[in-house]
């Protein structure tokens, strides 16, 4: 998670009261959709995020 901090910030006026989709191919740590969801959540607390991943790891 280390790794991951403050490197995504998203606009305010980009994603303003949309449903967003946040698409992984695959999931290992989860450190990449937590970093995304937080940073489009912290840019607008009011848009709907939901995520979909494709696989996952036998270490998740």
């Amino acid at each position: 998670m280390k790794n991951q901090e403050g490197t995504i910030v998203a606009s305010k006026n980009v994603i303003r009261h949309k449903h967003l989709l946040i698409i992984d191919d695959i999931l290992t740590t989860g450190a990449t959709i937590e970093t995304c969801y937080d940073a489009l959540r912290l840019s607008n607390p009011h848009c709907l995020i939901s995520i979909l991943t494709l696989a996952v790891t036998d270490s998740w």
